[in-house]
C-alpha cells in the first residue's frame, strides 16, 4: 500500500539507511549518514514505527547494539519498492538548496520564484534566502545569479563553467562507490519523482549517459588509445556524460585556448567513437574540450621550473610564518608531487576539488591566509584556486607538526640564575613550545656552558659569547623577542635528532607521552560551554536538563534507571568554588563512555539544596576504568578549579579562552 501522506525527508533518509543495512545500525551511525544528531534520530523513531506498521514491519531496538527492521522479507521488498513513490515533505534547507542549485544549472532561462516556492511548498521569502546562501557558491565557480523583479532568477556564465559545476554537484551528492555503480548500471530506470529532492543531480543527466560514457572509455582503452587511472576514468566519464546531455540540448561550449598537436591527435581518436553516440556532428570546440581533459587527466610531463617555484613558495611562507619550513625535505617532496599534477590539470582547464576546504579554512585560518598570499606571490600562470590552497595548507600543517615534534635545546641565563630565568622559562613554554629549557645558569657561569650540549643560549643580560646561537631577550619575552628567536632558529635550520636511550627507555617514554597527549587533546577538543533552560530553580531537579547534551553526544549511556542514579550521585557531590557562583560536579561511573569536561550555563539562576545561587555548573565525568596517567591528568585539572585565575576565566563563559588556558596550564606541567 503506498504511503497516504508525505514523509519528512529526514525520515525518508532514515528508512533508506535501515532498508540498506545488512545488520543492525546504531543511532549514531544513522545520524552520521543522515547528517543530524542522535537526539533527532531518536525523536523521529516513533513516527517511523507508525509508518512501518502499515507494512507489518516492526522496528527492533536493542540498547548497545542498535536498530534493525523485522518482518517478512516480502513486506520489506514492498516497502523498498513503494518508498521512492512517496511524496517528500519537510525538506531540510541544505536539501532544498541542493535542489535549487540543480534547477538553476539545468535551466536555459529565468525561473520564477513563485513557481519554485510552489514546487518546494515554501514561501518566496524562503526561496530568496536560499538564493542568498547559494550566491557565493556560484560566484566561486565564475557563475552569477541574476535576479530581476518580474523576471525571476537566472544563472549567467559560460557553458564551460556551468558544466564544471554540474560535475562537481555529482561528486558532492554521490560518493565514488555510488558513481561507479551508476556507470555500470546500464539498465537503470528513470529516477522516480520522489528522488528529486533526495538526489537532485538526476535533473542534470539522462540516466543512461553515464553507462554510455563508461563503455566508450572501455572501448578506447581496449584499443590502446589511452589509459586512465580509476579516479581519472570516473571524472572523464562524468565530463563525457555531461557533454552528451548538454550537446543533445544544443548547448555548446566555448573553445578553450592552448590546444596543441597532442590535442589534435586525441580529437581524431575520439571523433569516431563520439560520432557513434550522437545523431549530429558536434562542434570542433567540443571535441577539443574532451581532448584537453584527457590530456589533463593523464601523466603530467616534467616541469623544470616547478622546483624553483616550490622553493619560492616556501620562502614566502617562511617570511610570513617566521618558521623555517623550507628546511623540511619531506615538505618540499610532497609539494612537488602535488603541484606537478595540479599545474598540469589547471593548464588543461580541469577544476581542482577539495572536499575538506571549508574545514581547513575554519581550523587553520592563519596558515590558510599565509599560503594564499605566498601562492599569489609565486604562481601567476596558472593562478592556484582556493581548493588547491587548502591542499597546500595540509602539507604546511604536517611540516609544522613535524617541527613541533622535534625539539630545540636551550640554556637560559640571567644575572643570578633564579627569578627572571624562571619567568623567561615559563614564557618560552607558552610562546615557543618547540624549545626545551635544559639548563638555567647565572651569568658568571655562562662561559662554562658546553655549546655541544645545547642549540641556543637565551639570556636576559648581554654576554661575551662568540657564537651566533646567543640571543639576548627580555624575561617577559615580548613579540619582537619571539621573532628574534624564530629568526635565529631559521638560520640554524632543523633541530638535531636526539639520541635514543638504551633498553627501550626512549620508546616507552615516547609512548607514555603520546598517550598523555592524546588523552589531554581529546578532553580539550570535547570541552564546550552549553547553555540550557532549566526546568526547575533547583540544581537537583535541573540535573536532567544539564545532562541532556551529554546524553545526545554519547558521553552518557542510555537508560532511564542509570540516568536517575547518575543524577542522584551528581546531586550528592556539589562544590561551590570559592568567590564564585559556579558549582563543580564530578563523578566516575560505568555508564559514562568517555571522560568529559563541560561548562553548563542556565538561562536563569538555580540554587543548591542550601540555597546558594548558582549561575554556572562545571561538570567533570569519567568512566570507572581509567589508566593511572589519565586519572592524574583529571586530578591536575581538578586542582586548577580553586585557583582565582581559573574561576575568572570560567566566569567569562568564553569557550575558546578557557580551552587555551587549560592547554597552557597542562603543557607547563612537569608530567606533560
Amino acid at each position: 500500500m503506498p504511503f497516504a501522506s508525505s514523509i519528512p525527508l529526514r525520515q525518508r533518509l532514515i528508512l533508506d539507511q535501515l532498508l540498506a543495512a545488512p545488520g543492525r545500525l546504531t543511532a549514531r551511525e544513522i545520524a552520521r549518514a543522515v547528517g543530524t544528531s542522535v537526539r533527532t534520530i531518536r525523536r523521529d523513531l516513533p513516527q517511523i514505527e507508525q509508518l512501518l506498521r502499515a507494512y507489518q514491519i516492526p522496528l527492533h531496538r536493542k540498547a548497545g547494539t542498535g536498530l534493525c527492521l523485522g518482518g517478512a522479507p516480502e513486506h520489506q521488498a514492498q516497502l523498498r519498492q513503494e518508498l521512492p513513490t512517496s511524496r517528500v515533505g519537510q525538506v531540510r534547507p541544505v536539501d532544498r538548496q541542493a535542489w535549487l542549485t540543480c534547477q538553476l544549472l539545468a535551466s536555459s532561462g529565468p525561473l520564477k520564484l513563485h513557481a519554485l516556492a510552489i514546487d518546494l511548498d515554501v514561501t518566496i521569502t524562503t526561496i530568496t534566502a536560499d538564493l542568498d546562501v547559494l550566491d557565493p557558491w556560484f560566484r566561486t565557480r565564475r557563475l552569477t545569479l541574476q535576479r530581476k523583479r518580474g523576471h525571476g532568477v537566472s544563472l549567467q556564465g559560460t557553458e564551460n563553467d556551468r558544466r564544471h559545476a554540474i560535475v562537481e554537484v555529482f561528486f558532492v551528492q554521490f560518493d565514488e562507490a555510488a558513481l561507479l555503480s551508476l556507470c555500470r548500471d546500464a539498465a537503470r530506470p528513470v529516477p522516480p519523482a520522489g528522488d528529486a529532492l533526495l538526489h537532485p543531480a538526476w535533473q542534470l543527466l539522462t540516466p543512461g549517459h553515464l553507462p554510455t560514457a563508461a563503455r566508450l572509455i572501455d572501448t578506447c582503452e581496449a584499443a590502446g588509445h589511452f589509459a586512465l587511472e580509476p579516479a581519472a576514468r570516473l571524472e572523464f566519464a562524468l565530463h563525457l556524460a555531461v557533454f552528451l546531455e548538454r550537446t543533445g540540448a544544443r548547448r555548446y561550449c566555448e573553445r578553450l585556448p592552448g590546444a596543441d598537436a597532442q590535442t589534435a591527435t586525441l580529437v581524431e581518436v575520439l571523433r569516431p567513437h563520439v560520432m557513434g553516440l550522437v545523431s549530429f556532428a558536434p562542434p570542433e570546440a567540443e571535441l577539443e574540450r574532451l581532448a584537453r581533459f584527457l590530456q589533463g587527466l593523464g601523466a603530467p610531463p616534467v616541469d623544470e621550473k616547478l622546483p624553483l617555484l616550490a622553493q619560492q613558495f616556501l620562502l614566502e611562507c617562511e617570511s610570513r610564518l617566521c618558521v623555517p619550513v623550507g628546511a623540511d625535505p619531506a615538505l618540499l617532496d610532497g609539494l612537488l608531487s602535488h603541484l606537478h599534477r595540479t599545474q598540469h590539470r589547471l593548464r588543461h582547464h580541469l577544476e581542482i576539488r577539495n572536499p575538506l576546504l571549508d574545514q581547513v579554512r575554519q581550523n587553520y585560518p592563519d596558515v590558510f591566509a599565509v599560503a594564499r598570499a605566498a601562492a599569489d606571490a609565486t604562481f601567476v600562470a596558472p593562478v592556484l584556486p582556493d581548493p588547491e590552497i587548502g591542499y597546500l595548507v595540509m602539507h604546511l600543517g604536517s611540516a609544522l607538526q613535524r617541527r613541533r615534534q622535534r625539539r630545540w635545546r636551550a640554556a637560559v641565563v640571567c644575572p643570578s640564575g633564579i627569578g627572571t630565568s624562571r619567568l623567561l622559562s615559563s614564557r618560552l613554554r607558552i610562546e615557543l613550545p618547540e624549545i626545551d629549557v635544559i639548563a638555567v645558569r647565572p651569568a658568571h657561569e655562562a662561559a662554562a656552558i658546553d655549546p655541544a650540549g645545547c642549540d641556543l643560549i637565551l639570556s636576559t643580560v648581554v654576554l661575551d659569547l662568540p657564537h651566533r646561537r646567543h640571543v639576548v631577550v627580555s624575561p617577559i619575552l615580548p613579540e619582537n623577542d619571539v621573532r628574534k628567536i624564530r629568526a635565529t632558529l631559521a638560520e640554524l635550520g632543523s633541530p638535531p635528532q636526539t639520541v635514543a636511550c638504551a633498553g627501550g627507555e626512549a620508546l616507552a617514554r615516547l609512548s607514555d607521552s603520546h598517550r598523555r597527549a592524546s588523552f589531554t587533546l581529546d578532553l580539550l577538543h570535547r570541552w564546550r560551554v552549553c547553555r540550557f533552560t532549566p526546568g526547575s530553580a533547583s540544581l537537583t531537579d535541573a540535573l536532567a536538563d544539564l545532562m541532556a547534551p551529554l546524553l545526545a553526544d554519547g558521553t552518557l549511556a542510555k537508560g532511564e534507571t542509570h540516568l536517575d542514579q547518575l543524577a542522584h550521585r551528581l546531586g550528592q557531590t556539589p562544590l561551590v568554588l570559592p568567590g564564585s557562583q559556579l558549582v563543580f560536579l564530578h563523578v566516575r561511573d560505568h555508564g559514562i563512555t568517555r571522560p568529559s569536561l563541560t561548562l553548563h550555563v542556565p538561562e536563569r539562576p538555580i540554587a543548591t539544596a542550601d540555597g546558594t545561587t548558582i549561575r554556572q555548573c562545571l561538570l567533570m565525568l569519567a568512566p570507572q576504568d581509567l589508566e593511572p596517567a589519565q586519572t592524574a591528568i583529571l586530578s591536575q585539572l581538578s586542582s586548577l578549579f580553586v585557583e582565582p585565575a581559573t574561576v575568572a576565566i570560567l566566569a567569562s563563559g568564553d569557550e575558546a579562552a578557557a580551552r587555551d588556558y587549560f592547554a597552557r596550564t597542562l603543557d607547563q606541567s612537569p608530567q606533560n
